[in-house]
């Protein structure tokens, strides 16, 4: 896939797989290279693996790219880990914070604090720095391209190339009645999905063998396991395939 984009663009480049092995083989050829474009670059979240350091090095003083469409893999190490692969932790470029990891530890430390406190004092606290994580760093680094960030920012690109996103209309409701029979299955069904399941695949803190076990990642297993209801309610309506 890299091959033809890059062909359409007529960019000449090497275009090798994420193996460490893959990266040590261009690693070696290294100063050949201005530019690294790293696709899927959450996969190098984790800075003690050998893929990570051989990584690194091959980005030393060069102009770094990096992609991805996973924003599952965001938490503050991820975060920091990817962001090392092209600034100095102790002498960024980003405008008042010269001094990346330290930035990341008073955010972390907030975290960890937090993790004494209630459900509702962490969440608050997880959103500041997420707030304060998106406006210092990432407003800084990072390029978003969603639909709003393209109308307001590339509007002249739209009209020059007479292009234009659709316009979707209001959803409208379709009401629908289920007769006696299937409307006992399908509250039956909610009764065992809302009350019954107990998704401990999802919240394992909760299981008997680490009753200790407090804190942020608790309340994060909670969403998860509340998303996870949602999602299969979503499918029991849809219908019964997709359930």
């Amino acid at each position: 896939g890299w091959y033809q984009v890059l062909a359409s663009f007529n960019v000449t480049a090497d275009v090798e797989s994420s193996s460490t092995a893959a990266i040590k083989k261009v690693a070696k050829m290294g100063n050949l290279y201005q530019n690294v474009l790293i696709d899927e670059s959450h996969e190098f979240r984790n800075k003690k693996s050998k893929g990570y350091k051989v990584l690194k090095e091959l980005c030393k003083d060069k102009n770094v790219i990096l992609v991805s469409a996973t924003p599952f893999n965001n938490k503050e190490d991820d975060l920091q880990n990817q962001l090392n692969l092209f600034q100095d932790p102790k002498n960024s470029t980003l405008p008042g914070i010269k001094d990346l990891d330290g930035f990341f530890a008073g955010e972390k430390y907030k975290l960890n604090k937090a993790e004494k406190e209630d459900a509702n004092i962490q969440n608050e606290v997880m959103r500041e720095v997420n707030d304060n994580i998106r406006i210092n760093v990432l407003e800084h680094v990072m390029v978003r391209r969603t639909r709003e960030d393209i109308k307001k920012y590339y509007k002249s690109d739209l009209k020059k190339n007479e292009m234009k996103f659709p316009k979707i209309n209001k959803p409208h409701k379709i009401y629908y009645e289920f007769d006696e029979k299937l409307n006992d299955i399908f509250d039956e069904s909610l009764e065992i999905i809302a009350n019954k399941l107990k998704f401990t695949r999802y919240s394992p803190l909760k299981v008997e063998y680490n009753p200790e076990s407090k804190g942020r990642y608790q309340a994060s297993q909670k969403n998860i396991v509340g998303m996870i209801k949602t999602q299969l309610i979503k499918r029991l309506e849809s219908g019964i395939h997709a359930f």
